[in-house]
């Protein structure tokens, strides 16, 4: 039985192994682009055809776990090559290892274990390939052409121009380790705005894999061997860029790696990832939803870290109107939705393409539906329903007891165009309309924010949100409202717990390094804290109505219900009574007409005096005249 064994050997070691079929000609194809050696395509080869026989498999895991030399012996007599030839083409530095298709253990493993492939790796060199663009499939793929624009990012107009700068350099001075991060909000234009990029410098754009065929996440570690064979296999190539997506998983996350030289010398994660950015021939975008849970060190060696925020209005709106053509949309509408910053190209992208598909055609539907998938979306992202604050009607100053002239103060704020306004005053006497009629004059939109907007329940994330409103303020060129200002800026001294005093610090900070039109609005000025007070170039006061402004609005909400004015012969009466009532705003006009309306009252003279008596005496002062001395403003 032996000697037929052993005739047996004789005969198969006589006849040369046939390299013919997809596997051989998919690793000449990787050989000529990587530079691997005859001895380390053999091994490449190897490795995957045991993968495919379950019989050398156990053959090999009866070996036990295996020391690198032993390895080596192991591959020398299989291969039938010297054991000299099989240490330099396992040289970590070298094409095979450190192009990340096969990676080597320095622990005492099983050989499939010891001597393991890039994910995807196996099947790609098993199957017939065109192209070694199709090879590299598993790893890579080329870049979708960019959906948007540069005048899409108008808020980002300057760090791209220096992104740009900064490739075209590197690239003409060969640079190594050029990483760029991007991180921001889901569905912001991140991916988009990589694209962008290498299409603005000229460049030939490649994103890493983040998954496999079958929709299954790779490990950190199975990313970061597909991202170094991206490394590898670009390194030569001209005018070349790498995006890597998703990341904040992989850089927090750092797994256990080894770089092994002659002995098993483990690298920490840390120091091994920051190697690795510091040494890529490929530039790279790397992208993340967030990044304050990264380690700082590994921060640090990013060249360029960009925070991606939602596009502003006008761009919001721009890139609505373009995904809703048509769609039976109106432009208020279309000027309503954009004006809601939780939107993001992304979200309104999926929406309008799932109502196109289900073929809406009305009007109305179709608004309504939009409003319910993004809200239903933005639920369940966690950002919770969001009052959408109504828009003031007519408005005129003729309505409004201020006191300044605000014709002549909406002029100058249309020449300067930055400043920092406290308005204050009872509720209802049109501060808040105000705000809105000088974002419209100076034709500039109007980041209209109140406690509910910025107050959260996490330690921190209010001062956060704070910044975050005058930065996105500042990029949209909106005019800043904060109303219920005083819930922010209350008097330090009456301070109970430490965030009271921080929240208020972060205030005062932001308003003093903000350089566009900050305003505030508040119905208690006294409990204002004094160092807000003095930040305020401007302190306008906005009053109940005088006697005849009381009369004009009388009459203006009348012709607005469609109701007759009062006769002749009624007009002195109801001036003297409407005069006596000294603490009407605005506001209880409005509010008095809505009242009417939905008790079905007829809209006459006198009962629409009625239902100002009755406003008036539900406020504090019961509609009373104040006699004796009093503080003055």
């Amino acid at each position: 039985m032996v000697a037929l064994i052993t005739l047996r050997r004789h005969e198969l070691e006589a006849n040369p192994p046939v390299r013919e079929g997809p596997l051989f000609d998919n690793v000449k194809l990787l050989a000529a682009r990587l530079g691997l050696g005859v001895v380390a395509q053999e091994i490449l080869a190897f490795r995957v055809m045991v993968r495919t026989c379950r019989e050398l498999e156990q053959v090999l895991d009866q070996l036990g776990p295996l020391s690198e030399s032993r390895l080596v012996r192991i591959l020398s007599l299989a291969l039938k090559m010297g054991a000299r030839e099989i240490e330099q083409a396992l040289d970590p530095d070298g094409p095979l290892l450190g192009s990340a298709l096969m990676g080597l253990s320095p622990m005492l493993e099983p050989f499939l274990q010891k001597l393991r492939l890039a994910p995807r790796l196996p099947n790609a060199l098993l199957r017939r390939q065109e192209s070694l663009e199709d090879l590299i499939g598993f790893a890579t793929s080329k870049a979708e052409a960019p959906t948007l624009g540069p005048d899409d990012y108008p808020h980002l107009r300057e760090e791209m121009t220096l992104v740009c700068r900064y490739l075209n350099a590197a690239m003409s001075g060969r640079l190594a380790g050029v990483n760029i991060l991007l991180y921001g909000p889901p569905g912001v234009g991140k991916t988009q705005l990589a694209r962008v990029i290498a299409r603005q410098v000229g460049f030939a754009l490649y994103e890493v894999t983040a998954s496999g065929s079958g929709g299954e996440q790779h490990s950190p570690s199975e990313r970061y061997a597909i991202y170094q064979f991206n490394q590898r296999l670009f390194a030569r190539e001209q005018r070349t860029i790498l995006l890597f997506d998703e990341v904040e998983d992989a850089l927090s996350n750092l797994p256990a790696i080894y770089v092994v030289h002659g002995n098993a010398q483990p690298q920490h994660g840390k120091a091994w990832i920051n190697r690795l950015l510091e040494q890529n021939p490929v530039p790279a975008f790397w992208i993340a939803n967030r990044v304050d849970h990264i380690d700082p060190a590994v921060l640090r060696r990013f060249d360029y870290v960009l925070e991606v925020r939602n596009p502003p209005r006008s761009v919001r709106r721009r890139i609505l109107g373009k995904l809703m053509e048509g769609l039976p949309v109106t432009d208020p509408w279309l000027d309503e939705q954009a004006e809601d910053e939780r939107i993001s190209p992304a979200l309104s992208d999926r929406a309008v393409r799932l109502l196109k598909t289900a073929g809406v055609a009305d009007v109305a539907i179709a608004e309504k539906q939009f409003c319910q998938i993004v809200e239903n979306n933005l639920t369940a992202q966690g950002h919770g329903a969001r009052p959408r604050y109504p828009r003031p009607g007519h408005y005129g100053f003729e309505f409004v007891n201020a006191s300044v002239d605000l014709g002549l103060l909406c002029d100058n704020l249309a020449r300067r165009a930055k400043g920092k306004l406290l308005l204050y005053g009872p509720p209802g006497s049109g501060k808040t309309a105000f705000a809105h009629h000088l974002a419209q004059a100076l034709d500039r939109p109007l980041a209209l924010k109140r406690a509910s907007d910025i107050i959260s329940m996490y330690l921190g994330q209010t001062e956060k949100n704070i910044a975050r409103m005058f930065r996105d303020a500042a990029s949209d060129d909106a005019v800043l409202l904060l109303d219920e200002a005083d819930s922010f800026l209350q008097d330090r001294q009456n301070a109970v717990r430490s965030w009271e005093v921080t929240e208020v610090n972060e205030l005062l900070t932001q308003m003093e390094c903000f350089e566009g039109l900050f305003l505030c609005a508040t119905n208690f000025r006294e409990n204002l804290d004094s160092a807000a007070m003095r930040r305020f170039g401007l302190k306008v006061k906005f009053d109940y109505l005088d006697a005849g402004q009381s009369w004009l609005m009388f009459v203006r909400t009348l012709t607005d219900a469609g109701a007759d004015g009062p006769s002749p012969g009624d007009d002195a009466r109801i001036k003297r009574e409407l005069s006596a009532l000294s603490n009407l705003a605005p506001g209880d006009f409005t509010a008095a007409k809505q009242r009417m309306e939905l008790m079905g009252e007829n809209a006459s003279a006198d009962d629409l005096l009625k239902t100002l008596r009755e406003e008036s005496r539900l406020k504090p002062n019961g509609g009373r005249k104040r006699i004796g001395f009093t503080q003055t403003e």
